[in-house]
């Protein structure tokens, strides 16, 4: 039996892709290395600053975040019920307390109003969420 598949995203993988990821392989080099360093450099110099470090994944990145931010055990966070596992994950390995908030029935984004109603002395961070393409519409009229 054939599945129907909707596709979230169609990838774009010319030749040079593969033979710039097939040299990265071969070279041993599977973190760090060369090509990480211009990469680093690339960025830093297009965003104008002295310091740039590529991160492993979105986990990571969310995390380094929420260190620099000091979000730890007992702090609140207010995240899109409908969202990648990563976002809760970040937060969880801080030690932060989860809230879920709904989408709204026309969009896959947080619902500004549903936010108003979660808030408590203890939330610290609120993540709206871009998902699949639709920007986070969480305009509200307070």
């Amino acid at each position: 039996m054939k599945k129907n598949i909707i596709p979230l995203a169609r990838s774009d993988i010319q030749v040079q892709d593969i033979a710039e990821v097939a040299k990265v392989l071969n070279s041993g080099m599977l973190v760090q290395g060369l090509e990480v360093l211009q990469l680093e450099n690339i960025i830093s110099k297009y965003i104008h600053t002295d310091y740039c470090s590529a991160i492993s994944n979105g986990t990571a990145s969310l995390q380094l975040a929420l260190i620099s931010l000091g979000i730890g055990p007992g702090d609140e966070v207010i995240i899109p019920s409908y969202s990648f596992v990563s976002t809760a994950n970040a937060f969880v390995l801080r030690g932060a307390k989860i809230v879920f908030a709904d989408s709204r029935p026309d969009h896959p984004g947080i619902d500004g109003d549903k936010i108003k109603e979660l808030i408590a002395p203890r939330t610290k961070v609120i993540v709206p969420i871009h998902c699949e393409g639709a920007a986070c519409g969480i305009d509200t009229t307070e």
